[in-house]
């Protein structure tokens, strides 16, 4: 179909219909007309001419933007607390972030020792973070708070350093174990004026915080070491294949403490333990005489003659500790025997005898059980003597000994 003239060239025709009514003005009608005319005439020039440059059906609006969320203008950011206090709370500490967001939000955390206001918002929001606790270990540690929206998040990474010194750690260095205790020594950091030690259950720990923990131990003063005490310190009488925590903390020459360290030890089943005994010991003016059997589950044991009373008369694990280390320090001075037997020693005009034997299971490891042997001599060289177990504190303090 052929466009019409007045759509093609719509002012010329305008320019027609205006002559053409100066023949018909004396026509009723002629306003009318031509209003209804104009009008069309607008509208088609509108339709023809008008609209945007883009031919969209939107008008040239921008469609809806995206939505964010921004921590200090950016969708992560990293925080750092100082671990120690120093007498203030974790308030005094705080610091505020500026989150800007086109969506609602609200935040989850990894960590319950940092606390996060608000915990959700829209739009412009100062937030206030800190730590709510000191870090009680002598490392840095972390936390993560996620600021979660409408298919859109954002991260603060909070990070406490230490808020001990690192130099101040105490924590048992060798330890043996048998059945019914052990014993260790220390390991000490270079700062460590003095230092606690206390054993618990596991039990009693899971009730108690790091700080209750070091209160309660400083709270006995009597317990109060030093490094060069240099004690090997050890627990008797307790209760076969058992967990137990040796839990200790140092302090430097102000009083201020280290970490707390808690250390696992689980004694040895007290049945079917590899044992060498010794029996019917005797001397004369030469040399002391004894028997030693085995049981059955010995693949060797190692004999020990132990030439220090105060030593003798600690607990069977400080014996064993310290006849350890001269097996580790020694080997050449302690070897195995697979089998039990008759024996003899010199006896270099003393008229007291100590001697331990230690054996080793099936698997290599050592026994649960030491046997020892403590005899004397009055008026007859040939005296037999019997089994004569002794505990009791080393009044020289080289052994610390708890029960």
């Amino acid at each position: 179909m052929a466009t019409p003239f007045f759509v093609q060239n719509p002012c010329a025709y305008l320019l027609l219909i205006t002559k053409n009514n100066k023949q018909m003005k004396k026509k009723k009608f002629y306003f009318s007309a031509m209003t209804i005319v104009i009008v069309a005439l607008l509208s088609i020039c509108f339709v023809s001419c008008g609209g945007d440059d883009s031919g969209s059906s939107s008008g040239g609006k921008d469609p809806t933007p995206a939505a964010s969320i921004k921590v200090n203008g950016s969708s992560s950011t990293d925080l750092t607390f100082s671990g120690n206090f120093d007498g203030k709370s974790g308030i005094d500490y705080k610091q505020s972030v500026a989150v800007v967001s086109t969506t609602q939000w609200s935040i989850s955390k990894d960590a319950d020792w940092i606390s996060v206001s608000p915990s959700n918002g829209n739009g412009s929001v100062e937030m206030v973070i800190y730590p709510t606790s000191e870090n009680p270990s002598a490392s840095p540690r972390t936390a993560t708070i996620t600021l979660s929206g409408s298919e859109v998040s954002a991260t603060i990474r909070v990070t406490q350093s230490a808020g001990v010194d690192a130099d101040l750690f105490v924590s048992p260095n060798e330890i043996v174990t048998l059945s019914e205790g052990f014993a260790f020594d220390f390991t000490f950091g270079p700062k460590v004026k003095y230092y606690y030690v206390r054993k618990y259950l596991p039990s009693a720990l899971a009730r108690k915080t790091d700080a209750e923990i070091i209160s309660e131990m400083a709270s006995d003063p009597s317990n109060r070491d030093t490094p060069s005490d240099g004690y090997v310190t050890s627990w008797q009488g307790q209760t076969p294949s058992t967990e137990y925590v040796i839990c200790t903390v140092g302090y430097d020459s102000n009083g201020k403490h280290g970490a707390l360290t808690k250390t696992s030890i689980t004694t040895k089943s007290g049945t079917n333990q590899a044992a060498a005994y010794i029996s019917d010991v005797t001397c004369d003016n030469t040399y002391w005489y004894w028997n030693t059997t085995v049981n059955g589950y010995v693949t060797k044991y190692y004999m020990w003659f132990i030439t220090s009373t105060n030593l003798y008369s600690t607990t069977d694990a400080t014996i064993a500790w310290f006849f350890k280390r001269a097996i580790n320090e020694s080997p050449n001075n302690f070897a195995p025997i697979a089998q039990g037997s008759s024996w003899n020693a010199a006896r270099n005009g003393s008229s007291t005898f100590h001697v331990a034997t230690w054996a080793l299971d099936v698997n290599g490891n050592y026994s649960g059980v030491i046997d020892r042997f403590r005899g004397s001599v009055s008026s007859s060289s040939s005296k037999k003597m019997s089994k004569n177990y002794v505990e009791d504190f080393d009044s020289a303090k080289r052994y610390k000994t708890f029960k």
